[in-house]
């Protein structure tokens, strides 16, 4: 008799836990299910970019680029900074990609704390 009793306890208290557990798992995917996945990824706070081209004029070559560099690259991009300025990123097999101003041969990596808030706050809206 002891043992159902003992039984009967312990299977009213895992009852109580597993329960509560499902409801908070209803309550959740019911919240997702009702409310804005945009809202829920935070996808409102991404600022719109405008599409800004190249000066083709400004672009060096890919050679001149590598030459400012520790190693080989296995791949340059060239893109658009957040103030309109035209960079290259050299990307590497075994190492971080290095940004490289176009307008003066510059290296720009590691980016400084104030660089990378910059850059963090064109690219998230108020």
């Amino acid at each position: 008799m002891r043992l159902v009793g003992w039984a009967s306890s312990i299977h009213k208290w895992l009852a109580l836990i597993v329960g509560v557990q499902m409801l908070l798992w209803v309550a959740s995917g019911l919240f997702f299910a009702l409310y804005p996945i945009e809202r829920v990824r935070s996808e409102h706070r991404i600022a719109e970019a405008g599409q800004a081209g190249l000066d083709v004029s400004a672009l060096r070559a890919p050679q001149e680029l590598a030459a400012l560099l520790p190693e080989a690259p296995t791949r340059i991009s060239y893109e658009r900074g957040v103030r309109g300025e035209q960079l290259a990123v050299a990307e590497f097999a075994a190492r971080k990609p290095i940004l490289i101003s176009l307008a003066d041969g510059r290296v720009l990596s590691p980016l400084d704390e104030a660089a990378a808030t910059r850059i963090a706050q064109v690219y998230v809206a108020a």
